[in-house]
This record gives C-alpha cells, sequence and structure tokens, in this order.
C-alpha cells in the first residue's frame, strides 16, 4: 500500500488507519519519505535504497505475549503415572512437555504435531491415540515412544535429538544431528530436566497453588488489582517462581507500571534462561521505553533461544528494522 500527501501528519494518520483495517500493520512496518515538491509518501513495502525512513516497526503479536504461562501442576497424576509405566524419570517426563507445549492439551505445530508432547498422527495411531489432544493419551503415548528411544539409542542427548529430529536422523549422523533446532532443544530440555529435580516445589506451589490459580483466572476476567495482590502472595512463599514472576510482569504491564513490569520480567529470566516469552515481552517494553540498545540486546537473547525458524526470521527482522530506526537518530 502506498500513499502520496502533503500534510505529513494528516496523510500518517489516514495511512495508518487504512492499513490498519487492511490487516497489514501486524506484517510489516511502515516507511515515508519527502519529495523535492514536499510531497510525503508513506508505504508499508519500502525497497532498501529509496529513501523512505521507517516510522513504526512491525508490530509484534501485536502486544507481545499475552497470556499467563502454568506451571503444569494440573498433569502431575498423569505424569507420575507414565513415569511409572515407563520407568522414565518424573522430571524428564515434564521436562518434554514443557520443551514441546509448554504444557498447552491443544498446541499444534507448523508441522502438524499435536498435544502435550507433540506427537505426529501417525505416531500416534502406532500407539493407538485417537484423540491428540486427550492429555492422558498424548502423555502415555509420548512417554511410550521415549522410553523407546531411550532404549535405542542409550544416552540422553540422542534420546532428546531422536524425539526432536527423529531416529533416522540420530542414526545417520551417529548421534545428535549438527542442527541448530536440535542443539537448542536438547539444552532447553536437559535444563528443564535438572530444574524440575531440584525444584519439585515450585510445580506443586504448595501453600498458594489456590492462589496461582485465582490470579490467573482475575487477570482474565480484567482484575487486576487482585491478580497482583495474588501473585504477590505467591511470589512472598517462592520468589524464586518464574511463572509467577512472569505473570506478575504481565499483570503490571496492563496497569502501566512499566519499570515494574521490566524488573519481574528480568527476575523471571533470572530463575529461568530459556523463558522465551519473557524475552520477547521484554524486548517490546524496552523498545517503548526508547531504550534501543536494550531492546536489541534483548532480541538477541531471545534470538539465541527461540527454536522455531520462522519466529527466528521474525526476530531478526525485528532487530533489523530497530538498527535501522538506531541508524535515523
Amino acid at each position: 500500500m502506498k500513499l502520496l500527501c502533503g500534510n505529513f501528519f494528516s496523510c500518517f494518520c489516514v495511512t495508518l488507519l487504512g492499513l490498519m483495517l487492511a490487516g497489514i500493520v501486524a506484517d510489516a512496518a511502515i516507511y515515508s519519505r519527502k519529495d523535492a515538491k514536499g510531497n510525503v509518501h508513506i508505504t508499508d513495502n519500502a525497497s532498501a535504497g529509496d529513501g523512505y525512513n521507517i516510522l513504526l516497526t512491525t508490530a509484534k503479536r501485536p502486544e507481545g505475549f499475552q497470556k499467563m504461562v502454568v506451571t503444569g501442576s494440573e498433569f502431575g497424576s498423569l505424569i507420575r503415572r507414565a513415569a511409572k509405566q515407563t520407568g522414565l524419570a518424573e522430571a524428564l517426563i515434564r521436562a518434554v512437555i514443557k520443551a514441546e507445549s509448554n504444557f498447552n492439551p491443544r498446541a499444534v505445530s507448523s508441522k502438524g504435531a499435536k498435544g502435550l508432547m507433540q506427537l505426529m498422527p501417525a505416531l500416534a495411531r502406532r500407539y493407538g491415540v485417537k484423540d491428540l489432544f486427550d492429555p492422558v493419551a498424548n502423555i502415555m503415548a509420548g512417554s511410550s515412544y521415549l522410553k523407546e528411544l531411550q532404549d535405542r539409542f542409550g544416552t540422553l542427548e540422542k534420546t532428546l535429538a531422536a524425539y526432536n529430529a527423529g531416529p533416522s536422523r540420530v542414526e545417520e549422523y551417529g548421534g545428535p544431528p549438527p542442527f541448530a533446532e536440535t542443539r537448542k532443544y536438547i539444552a532447553r530440555v536437559k535444563w528443564y530436566y535438572q530444574h524440575y529435580y531440584r525444584r519439585p516445589d515450585l510445580v506443586n506451589l504448595k501453600g498458594v497453588q489456590d492462589a496461582f490459580s485465582q490470579a490467573c483466572s482475575a487477570f482474565k476476567k480484567g482484575g487486576f488489582r487482585r491478580s497482583a495482590y495474588l501473585f504477590g502472595l505467591v511470589l512472598n512463599k517462592y520468589p524464586a517462581s518464574s511463572e509467577a514472576n512472569y505473570n506478575l510482569a504481565l499483570v503490571e504491564d496492563r496497569r502501566g507500571k512499566l519499570t515494574m513490569a521490566v524488573n519481574l520480567y528480568r527476575q523471571a529470566l533470572r530463575y529461568n534462561p530459556h523463558f522465551t516469552e519473557a524475552y520477547y515481552n521484554l524486548a517490546i517494553l524496552y523498545e517503548r521505553l526508547s531504550r534501543l540498545n536494550t531492546a536489541l540486546a534483548t532480541w538477541k537473547r531471545c534470538l539465541q533461544c527461540e527454536l522455531s525458524p520462522v519466529k527466528q526470521r521474525q526476530i531478526r527482522l525485528f532487530m533489523q528494522e530497530l538498527r535501522q530506526l538506531q541508524s535515523q537518530q
């Protein structure tokens, strides 16, 4: 979309409204340039070298990740059952679920994997799973498959590589394949494995589990003050809960307390260096606060943490646009 206008402000507002109505703002940055006659040209598709300056960077989701995260405690009995049946450690099964779906039983990947342990339909059929979104069936089948891979490959690294990239790839390379996504995946699952083994209390949040659930419900209903109070109770007892820190950051962001939100996101990342959503939202906050250097550094950390090639390309685009903004200042 392109627009020519003599008055910059009115032209910008009209163009922005048109782009928003067309659904373009979420997918592209907006650029402008002034020609020799003083006319302002605004577009969402500026080519390099055309003399355009960036006005608005590409919208991010558009406000970042806004859903609260959970600890996965609701799946505790299913994980224990699967661990008992397969002989796998509960912490390992939980770590794989965290890395695969972030405890979202309705998760669907771009490749068609579904459910908590992200099973492909063909694999699910092999284990007799009829409903991939059924937590019981998904966890039992995924754990059985993980055990099968462990028995086949022996080491944890090879087992996780096979779960992520496929057994044939591990056999082809004689070990974990040299794929960036697989290397990150192995590192993430191993970190969560140790985390859940050492700190099971941060999953169950004994004594404040109801407060955590009620805080999430209050947030969804717009009760930000009550939500903040309840998450405060959780953090008083479990200050190392990355989920509670992250969720409270969402609340404070909605309340306009940006500095507090920044500090809470940083706390969440202190206790969980693989918290991609926290990096993402924190980078957006730094942009809103015009701290572009810090935003770029945070996007870089987010890029290092992100597994999805599609999302990695998006983050690189965000970084490119921020650098262009810096060069204009």
